[in-house]
């Protein structure tokens, strides 16, 4: 249970480094941050602590019964399949074309409507 909360964390964390290090490619790395300071600690609230609250009140475990009577379970939730380098790495993919839909598709959008280097729209 604890491993989906780690790769969700790594996962929202991923996300805004890679938004952040494309937005550098694009303004040359000149220490601009393409988010406001009060939108990035909403974003850290909304998406780290009330997930983090809303798993907690709402994870139970198997109760011991179930197990007893169903023993293929055990071993399916405390085993590699949930956690181990195959599912970093799909995290960390997710991740990634999540950062690039998120960054390149605003960003081509607002460039195309942008005024000309003229000044003129």
């Amino acid at each position: 249970r604890i491993c989906l909360l780690m790769y969700y964390i790594f996962y929202k964390t991923s996300l805004v480094v890679w938004t952040v290090l494309f937005f550098g490619f694009y303004s040359a790395f000149s220490g601009q941050f393409p988010y406001l300071d009060w939108m990035y600690q909403l974003h850290n609230i909304a998406f780290t602590a009330l997930p983090i609250i809303i798993y907690a009140i709402f994870d139970r475990d198997i109760d011991p019964h179930t197990l007893a009577a169903n023993p293929y379970v055990y071993p399916w939730s405390r085993g590699p399949i949930l956690y181990g380098p195959h599912k970093l790495i799909e995290w960390a993919f997710w991740a990634f074309l999540h950062a690039v839909i998120c960054f390149f598709i605003p960003w081509y959008a607002f460039e195309v409507t942008s005024p000309e280097k003229s000044g003129q729209s």
